[in-house]
Parts: structure tokens; sequence; C-alpha cells
């Protein structure tokens, strides 16, 4: 049993008092008042999925909101990863701006087949993560890519180009029934938002 939050369906940009209304009377009732408002806004968010697990619609439990504090804790984490790939996207979408036809035939003679900003963030993580124990990921990284070849890179790139500025980020984290993160990863490895028995 598992509960996954896409980043996408998260208020993480509109964190306002006015959203985080829908819990007064919860906050109220489990003595929730010092909660800071970003924890109010995502406890607003992430509560009525907890609650998907009772068969029964009822008020919230202790334990339900005991549980989604815990996952509320751990949702800044998936904040920032959104935050990154949006940002990468936004690089990436002013890196690929339309050059000169000839600086754009020699730019595609030169380049790598692009990563998406997915790919890029997870890779970053993974050098973030295993630096300590692995220092050559860094240089194991930048080699692969280089010896990946251009094989067909130059046909795939305008299609990569419009699924990467078409679609929404996919990215979400996984949490136990109990609360405990399990990562983060592709909303659709992870079979979408909500509770999953």
């Amino acid at each position: 049993m598992t509960f996954v939050f896409e980043a996408r369906r998260l208020p993480f940009a509109s964190v306002s008092e006015t959203y985080a209304t829908r819990l007064q009377p919860l906050l109220a009732l489990h003595a929730l008042e010092g909660l800071p408002l970003w924890d109010r806004c995502m406890l607003a968010a992430v509560l009525p999925v907890v609650q998907q697990r009772h068969a029964d619609v009822q008020p919230a439990r202790e334990e339900d909101v005991a549980i989604a504090l815990s996952i509320v804790r751990g949702l800044d984490e998936l904040e920032v990863v959104f935050d990154s790939i949006v940002s990468t996207r936004a690089e990436l979408h002013e890196q690929r701006q339309p050059l000169t036809s000839e600086a754009s035939a020699d730019a595609r003679r030169r380049s790598q087949p692009p990563k998406t900003s997915e790919e890029i963030l997870l890779e970053q993580l993974l050098q973030e993560r295993f630096s300590d124990t692995a220092p050559y990921l860094r240089e194991s990284s930048s080699s692969n890519s280089s010896s990946s070849g251009s094989g067909g890179a130059e046909t795939e790139e305008p299609g990569e180009e419009e699924e990467e500025a078409g679609t929404v980020v996919d990215v979400a984290m996984c949490f136990t029934a109990a609360g405990e993160s399990l990562g983060i990863g592709s909303a659709n490895v992870f079979g979408g938002h909500g509770y999953h028995p």
C-alpha cells in the first residue's frame, strides 16, 4: 500500500492563507493551529489522498492526520526537484532558441543527443548522493554521454524538443502506508497520484 503525490497536483505555487482555509475546522480539532502556512497548504492536499484508504467517508482520524503530516514533512524534497526541473526546462528552452541556419547546422553537428530535464535532474541527484562513496560517477557520466554516439540524433531532436516543451513535469514522490518516503521518480512508474492498495 502506497501513497503517490505528483508534484504538478500539489499547491507548491499557490501557498496562501486562502488555500489553507480548507483545514480550519481540522486545525482546531487536532491542535494544529501552529503549523506553518506551507505545511497547512500541503496538508490540505495530502490528507484527502491519505483518507482514500478508508472505504467510508469519515472525518479525518488522528492516525490519518499523523500519516499526512509525516508525508508533508517529506514533500519539501519533491518541491526542490520540481522547481529544479522547471528551471532546467526553462534554461533548455532558452538554449534551444532558433539560431541562424548556419550556426544551427553547426550546433547540431557538434551536439550530443539532448537529455530531458528529468534525466538531467536525476543524474544530478545521483551524483550528489553517491559522490562521497563513488567519486568516479562525475567522470563516468560525462564520458558515457560523450561515447553514446549521435546515431539518429538529428532526426529525433525536433520531436524530443516538442515533447519536452509540451508535456507536464512527470515527477512524483511515493510513500508507504505509514508515511515513510520510498523515493522520487516518474509519476507513471509509481502509478499516478493517489492511494494504491
